[in-house]
This record gives structure tokens, C-alpha cells and sequence, in this order.
């Protein structure tokens, strides 16, 4: 159960839940290129450091894919966003 459904209040159905677009994944293909491309030419230290920046992206785009939610109830809009501080907005 997340944010969204143990913050309901009596009578209130979730109407619509919104997912977050894969692009945030965009960061971490564009970092994987130049380490694609170190590895090809045995250049090591472009495609250790690209392929490192590459995990970072990558962790990055899961974080905000796993800890923002983002819902409409039949009375209001639902958002939160964050791992460790939250972040909370609700509109009547």
C-alpha cells in the first residue's frame, strides 16, 4: 500500500493513478554511449568512468520511478515525491 491509498479519506476512490515515463532513463543511455564506445576503442579509463556514471544514472532514474506517486481521487489530486524527505501536495 503507498502514499496515495493509506491517505484516503472516507469516501474518496482513487480515480486514476499516473506512472512515471521511462525518459527518465534518458541520462543513463546517453552516459552508456561514450562507455559503449571506450570499451570498442579499449580506451578503460572513458568506459570505467562513463560506465560508472552510467550505474549512477541508472540507480538515479530507479529512485524517482520507485518513490514518486501521483493520483486522482473523485475529491483531489494526489502527489508525493522522495525517498528519504518527503515531499506532499494535495489540491481540493
Amino acid at each position: 500500500m503507498g502514499y496515495v491509498e493509506s491517505n484516503l479519506l472516507n469516501g474518496e476512490n482513487v480515480i486514476a493513478k499516473a506512472k512515471i515515463h521511462w525518459a527518465v532513463f534518458i541520462s543513463a543511455i546517453i552516459i552508456l554511449i561514450p562507455a559503449i564506445v571506450g570499451i570498442i576503442n579499449k580506451d578503460d579509463r572513458l568506459s570505467f568512468i562513463c560506465f560508472g556514471g552510467f550505474i549512477a544514472a541508472l540507480i538515479h532514474g530507479f529512485i524517482v520511478l520507485k518513490t514518486n506517486e501521483l493520483a486522482i481521487t473523485n475529491q483531489r489530486i494526489i502527489g508525493k515525491k522522495g525517498l528519504i524527505s518527503r515531499e506532499t501536495v494535495e489540491l481540493k
